[in-house]
């Protein structure tokens, strides 16, 4: 188990396994793509997280045998994240997904997540859960429909909203009972990647999920329902968590800097001006402001 402050160095990014998969095998599929992203990620993040990357690959709780229509004989395990794939019906088990994925991250909060197919539909909840970090209006809406958005974070003290998602095939939970984790609208940067050849999401159900997002990126992949290998895609994937997770940092910068300005400006009790005061104050105004008249930058 990483220390606290181990956990704060590094930068963790969730990697969720789709349905009737497994971590082992995620892994082996992901690989090309968590070399991309650590390629490209790795020296911006590197002054604020001197540790480096660590991507942690979860197994989903459910191991699936053939009753739940698995046919896959492998000695790797089969598992799901929850146990019905459609998007009218309560997922069954979700909860317990959530409390028992936020279990195993230790304590440590995670900065970003990547999931394929179920997996992509759990990236984009864990994205509203940990926005309901600062959205009490979010938060409000998933504990009303019965998430545990409560324990989700009292299991990850500190945990913010998350940097960026990538969302493989991914698709949008049912809206009658899973809407808190999409309304209002997710402003967490995203990039979906969708299969022009997949018969097991369709397109439209990944552009329900994409509707979900503010700013979301889109590119497609002409193979089916599986992890793109093509370099130049990957590539774009790179490249994308590179600028959002810079623009992250730009903005908590802003934000920083606008803090420390705010602290430094002493507060003033207004007192009543004398009409002679008055006019000497607006003497010396209009002096200071000719000075800086006088000292204007050149703008080129």
């Amino acid at each position: 188990m990483p220390s606290p402050i181990q956990g704060k160095s590094t930068f963790r990014i969730l990697m969720l396994h789709g349905y009737a998969q497994s971590s082992d095998r995620f892994r082996v599929k992901a690989r090309l793509l968590t070399e991309e992203i650590s390629s490209h990620l790795l020296p911006h993040i590197l002054p604020s997280y001197p540790d480096g990357l660590e991507f942690i690959f979860a197994d989903a709780p459910f191991v699936l045998s053939a009753d739940d229509g698995n046919s896959d004989t492998s000695a790797l395990e089969s598992r799901a994240w929850w146990l019905n794939l459609d998007d009218v019906n309560r997922y069954i088990g979700l909860q317990d997904t959530l409390v028992e994925l936020s279990e195993s991250l230790h304590g440590q909060p995670i900065h970003a997540a990547v999931g394929f197919s179920q997996g992509g539909a759990l990236t984009a909840m864990i994205a509203g859960l940990c926005d309901a970090s600062t959205n009490s209006t979010r938060k409000e809406m998933l504990r009303a429909q019965g998430i545990p958005v409560g324990t989700f974070l009292t299991n990850l003290p500190g945990q913010e909203p998350l940097k960026f998602v990538v969302c493989i095939s991914g698709f949008r939970g049912t809206m009658k009972y899973y809407s808190g984790f999409y309304a209002p609208m997710l402003t967490t940067p995203s990039m979906h990647i969708i299969a022009a050849l997949d018969t097991m999401v369709a397109d439209v159900q990944s552009q329900d999920l994409i509707s979900v997002f503010e700013k979301p990126q889109v590119v497609y992949h002409r193979g089916g329902h599986h992890i793109p290998r093509d370099r130049r895609l990957l590539g774009r994937v790179g490249e994308f968590v590179t600028l959002a997770y810079d623009q992250n940092q730009r903005s908590e910068e802003d934000q920083m800097q606008s803090t420390i300005v705010k602290t430094m400006v002493p507060s003033k009790k207004s007192r009543p001006v004398s009409p002679r005061t008055g006019k000497l104050i607006m003497r010396r105004r209009m002096t200071s402001i000719c000075t800086f008249g006088t000292h204007a930058p050149r703008f080129r």
